[in-house]
């Protein structure tokens, strides 16, 4: 099991966020967090790597409480991904060797952009580069220190639909062919479809439903 969290709750400006989250990622290699804007996903996803720290409760990543975890430690492990890439001024090949020489990783980035589908980028600026691109150089960034739990808040949301089916597409083979696991945010049940569609729903900062999604009628009805 990957990440479990333990009666969670977090406040901001005395507002309650997330209420007693309880819920483990399971076997799953992809587990999906479906609900409504406003409802805690991104904020659930902030606590796994330490970019926001719960008001109570517990959370265990890869077998250890994640308070015990050094945040860069955590984040090698954990990587994460947004809804618009965060890439450095630069190339392509600056961007991907960036977190892995603070690491002390080697690495071969023409071997990685191979894996993501995009040979022969390294030397590209990442200002000529499409949406969708720049979503599979910043997945690239974090394969490149070796995660073992990849968090990815509604990482298509703003690409085309041929765009998404690439990095869709890219994430499932990656599910199959590594020991990687994913922790999927998203809002779009078709998508819950092609991604197996096992998860959880949130609903005002509390779990209402785990399991198969798409038997869900909350997401049925979205």
């Amino acid at each position: 099991m990957s990440v479990i969290f333990k009666n969670v709750f977090l406040e901001r400006a005395g507002k309650r966020i997330l209420s007693d989250v309880t819920f483990s990622t399971g076997e799953a290699a992809i587990c999906i967090l479906f609900g409504p804007s406003g409802s805690g996903k991104s904020s659930l996803l902030r606590l796994v790597n330490r970019l926001d720290e719960a008001d109570g409760g517990d959370i265990t990543v890869l077998g250890r409480p994640v308070r015990e975890y050094v945040p860069t430690e955590l984040r090698r492990r954990v990587g994460m991904i947004f809804q618009e890439p965060r890439l450095l001024d630069g190339t392509v090949e600056t961007n991907i060797r960036f977190a892995a020489d603070y690491h002390g990783i080697a690495l071969n980035p023409e071997a990685l952009l191979e894996q993501v589908g995009l040979p022969g980028y390294g030397a590209r600026d990442v200002r000529d580069l499409s949406g969708g691109e720049k979503q599979r150089i910043a997945l690239t960034r974090a394969l490149a220190v070796n995660p073992e739990v990849l968090l990815l808040d509604e990482p298509t949301a703003s690409l085309d639909q041929r765009s998404v089916r690439q990095v869709e597409a890219l994430l499932l083979r990656l599910s199959e062919e590594t020991n990687l696991r994913m922790i999927f945010v998203t809002h779009d049940v078709d998508q819950v479809a092609r991604l197996g569609g096992r998860g959880l729903v949130l609903s005002g900062g509390r779990v209402v439903y785990q399991g198969d999604l798409l038997s869900c009628p909350m997401v049925q009805h979205v």
